[in-house]
């Protein structure tokens, strides 16, 4: 219902007869509005009744009543509109004891309230609210006398301000005045922080938070403390950089009054359905007062992190990513709180691209970037870049079209084909400490491979597959090695030479396999059958010596001041090596088996079969070189994998050799040495054990010991979580627990060394709010505990707990915070910590 705002006669109840009367021309003058009259028509309605008070110029609504104006909607118990004044009153549900239970709802654009009761003007947009509750973003106001100006603002007397969403909030900003500016921010005066309705000493003169929809740019405020070896501090204060709705970046920095500083920076990237990633970059620089000798005076230290990923929609055929790990060996150590990172001593990074073009996709091109650096030794391997272009199988006798069933020598050509790879490498073996230096780049280590293999394969026996093929390699390098015997001083010296060489490789083989299966049935109800699978193969492979003076591969160079000889490959220290020495006529053998048994499982109707992998794998594998002058047989490799009760992931690997090691006396010294004799007839065993390890591993959780489980999908995981997995603490799975043991037996000689490595590490979530977590270890050799640390979080529903405890060993430190949830107030928490380098009471 619309109502003008001069109220119009009721219509003559005579009416003519519109036959009869003639029309007159419309007025050619336009009704012009009265003065002050609104800009639009005011609509109302409600569920009991409408009342109109003519002579007032009033109508009164009851019961649900709503009022719509421009973009203003409003709804409440009772509301009356003053059109002689422009103004609307509305008031929320009374009980019978005249007290409130409901509140009066006014939405404006996107902005939305509730309030006991308020008055409005159209005309002047200004109002007056009594009780109000609003959300600006992630906040929550209550105020008990509020004012609007007509530019939407808000004016408030009796503020509390929070950001917890419960009916009763657990924890409030209290603030006599306190201004509300739409979309922008919120101004307060003097505050003073309660805690369940409990005033806490927290009181600030003023404050303002922003009201942000999306991510806006702003100061990180930094926490502050003391460190006795590093001074006063204050941490992590910054800037935050929200360029645009792809690309945030932070700035933060520390700094300490003794001396010690750091600076770090990361952005945050994301288009969807082309590319999203992340780029940490650090630097640290830490001056230790009390230095020990694992403490340094002085540590530099920088570190970078980048991962990016590109959607494989955003451009067809093309990949692109990067996993960057890489900095100073003592920058995780130093720097970080990450108990993964703090024991990590392998860093890896890895940037690739690759391409496929032409005829269906046959080419393949590619660039990888490689980084391996071990932070315990300062060992660091660079590939910059690797390059690959290859080329499909190619079948070039292939017939079009096939009839019936092809003959052997049909197969042979169907069959046959040929590829090609060709790869580029620029690599680099140095000390972290020595890698931008000019020593660096004059051992870099550089050259191209080709390599084109031909094969075929057909069916012999029915039951066999036969497989020939030739292999042709070829290797470019613009430096090879020079070594002399220097007789003034007596001592073998090694050169690099400048100049483009060549070598090419050649082998041929011929492979045979098969699959056999053995299958052993029961009666029984329960166990059905067990299939065993065994693939045998066996290859011949025959390759000439290239060490040979006609190939001019390898050179003879004196040793030893008695005169001795030794031949060296000219390639040795080139990227790919080279050419082998020594002639082939290999023998290669395999077996690889398989074991599963069939099973029934569920009752009566219910009842299905299921495979259940008993050995999923063991494996034995050797050669046998035919022209070798003595020690024929290589060395034996058995490996074997299984899952015992789906939870228990079992690996053992060995490597036997077959001849005997004894002694041996040269002169007044002895020692060890191999000795063409088998183990087989002086020992009667297969081999002498020289290396293995066994692995076992689980994963334990209650969804395991549940029956009938049934799968339960997720939705797919924000990126934010997979890019920052640390700080996702997931309080769904009552407990978890992961055990890892590794034993490593080695005995390359007489004396055997033998280590092992047990990890654990879990989390128990003790209620649905309270989550404790634990990682930890056995060091065997020292017989103590390894690293260990413990966590433990509570959601409290507004505010977060944490506490994370190292108890003893070099990282020695706690750490413990409670703060506010919700972004807006993320600087409102209490945080202590105590470092491994403070030397400060607990």
């Amino acid at each position: 219902m619309a109502i003008p705002h001069s109220f119009i006669l009721p219509p003559d109840s005579l009416s003519a007869d519109s036959n009869k009367v003639k029309k007159l021309p419309g007025d050619s003058l336009q009704l012009t509005k009265a003065p002050g009259a609104l800009s639009e028509k005011v609509k109302y309605d409600a569920e009991d009744s409408i009342e109109i008070d003519a002579k007032n110029k009033r109508v009164h609504l009851y019961g649900k009543a709503t009022v719509d104006y421009e973009d203003i909607n409003l709804k409440a118990d009772y509301i009356y509109i003053d059109f002689a004044t422009n103004t609307v009153h509305a008031f929320g549900k009374k009980d019978t004891s005249g007290k409130y239970i409901g509140y009066t709802e006014f939405k404006q654009g996107d902005q939305q309230f509730k309030v006991r009761d308020m008055a409005y003007n159209f005309k002047s947009k200004r109002g007056r609210l009594t009780e109000l509750v609003t959300r600006e973003g992630e906040s929550i106001i209550y105020g008990e006398k509020v004012k609007k100006d007509e530019f939407n603002n808000s004016y408030i007397r009796g503020a509390r301000y929070t950001t917890c969403d419960a009916e009763h909030p657990h924890f409030f900003i209290h603030a006599s005045k306190l201004k509300i500016i739409p979309d922008k921010q919120v101004i307060l005066g003097p505050a003073n922080l309660v805690i369940e309705d409990v005033p806490t000493p927290g009181f600030i003169p003023f404050g303002f938070f922003p009201i942000t929809k999306r991510q806006k740019s702003g100061v990180l405020i930094p926490t502050y403390g003391n460190s006795p070896d590093r001074g006063f501090f204050l941490r992590a204060g910054g800037y935050y950089f929200a360029f645009n709705d792809y690309v945030h970046a932070e700035l933060r920095g520390d700094i300490y009054t003794l001396g010690s500083w750091g600076l770090y920076g990361t952005t945050r990237y994301n288009k969807r359905y082309r590319y999203n990633g992340n780029l940490d970059l650090r630097y640290n620089y830490n001056k230790f007062l009390n230095a020990t000798g694992e403490l340094p005076p002085i540590s530099k230290d920088f570190f970078v992190t980048w991962i990016h990923n590109v959607d494989a929609k955003a451009r067809p055929n093309t990949t692109f990513s990067a996993r960057v790990n890489a900095g100073t060996s003592n920058s995780l150590r130093f720097n970080s709180y990450n108990s993964n990172a703090i024991v990590t001593n392998q860093l890896v990074s890895s940037i690739s691209y690759s391409k496929t073009f032409g005829p269906d996709n046959r080419y393949n091109f590619s660039s990888n970037l490689r980084h391996d650096q071990n932070t315990i030794t300062r060992d660091i391997n660079l590939s910059l870049p690797e390059l690959f272009f290859g080329v499909q199988r190619v079948f070039p006798f292939k017939r079009k079209e096939v009839l019936g069933t092809p003959k052997w020598y049909q197969s042979i050509g169907d069959n046959f084909g040929f590829q090609y790879s060709g790869s580029m490498r620029n690599d680099i073996r140095t000390k972290d400490t020595l890698l931008f230096t000019a020593q660096t780049l004059d051992t870099m280590r550089n050259g191209i491979s080709h390599s084109i293999p031909f094969s075929t394969s057909m069916k012999v026996l029915k039951y066999f597959t036969l497989s020939p093929a030739v292999n042709y390699n070829e290797y470019w390098y613009i430096k090879t090695t020079e070594k002399l015997w220097d007789a003034s001083d007596s001592t073998l010296k090694t050169y690099q030479v400048d100049g483009f060489k060549r070598a090419s490789s050649y082998n041929a083989s011929m492979s045979l396999t098969t699959r056999v299966y053995g299958m052993f049935n029961f009666r029984n109800a329960k166990i059905k059958a067990i299939r065993h699978v065994v693939t045998p193969t066996v290859s011949m492979v025959f390759q000439p010596d290239f060490s040979s003076s006609r190939f001019g591969y390898y050179k003879e160079v004196q040793t030893n001041v008695l005169g001795a000889k030794q031949k060296y490959s000219i390639f040795e220290q080139g990227v790919f090596s080279g050419p082998g020495a020594g002639r082939q006529g290999r023998l290669d053998f395999s077996v690889i088996n398989n074991l599963e048994m069939k099973m029934m499982k569920g009752k009566d109707t219910a009842r299905k079969e299921e495979n259940v992998k008993l050995l999923e794998t063991f494996n034995i594998n050797g050669s046998y070189n035919f022209f070798a002058d003595s020690l024929k047989w290589s060395n034996i490799q058995l490996n074997a994998r299984t899952t015992l009760f789906k939870v228990l992931q079992v690996q053992v690997n060995g490597n036997y050799d077959p001849y005997v090691y004894d002694s041996l006396v040269i002169g007044e010294s002895r020692s060890i040495a191999r000795f063409n004799r088998l183990e087989w007839k002086e020992n009667g065993r297969l081999g002498r054990l020289v290396g293995g390890n066994i692995a076992l591993s689980t994963s334990l959780n209650p969804a395991l010991f549940k029956k009938n489980k049934k799968p339960n999908p997720k939705h797919e995981k924000l990126r934010e979580l997979n890019l920052n997995p640390n700080d996702f603490i997931d309080f769904d799975v009552p407990w978890n627990l992961t055990l890892n043991y590794t034993f490593n037996y080695s005995r390359p000689l007489n004396e055997a060394t033998s280590s092992q490595s047990f990890m654990f590490n879990g989390d128990v979530s003790l209620t649905k709010d309270w989550k404790v977590g634990f990682n930890s270890g056995y060091d065997f050799v020292n017989k103590q505990l390894s690293y260990t640390s413990f966590d433990i979080h509570r959601n409290l529903h507004c505010w977060e707990f944490s506490f994370n405890w190292i108890p003893f060993g070099f990282r020695t430190s706690y750490f413990f915070t409670i703060r506010v949830r919700s972004s807006v107030l993320q600087e409102l928490k209490l945080t202590r910590r105590r470092d491994w380098f403070d030397q400060g009471a607990f």
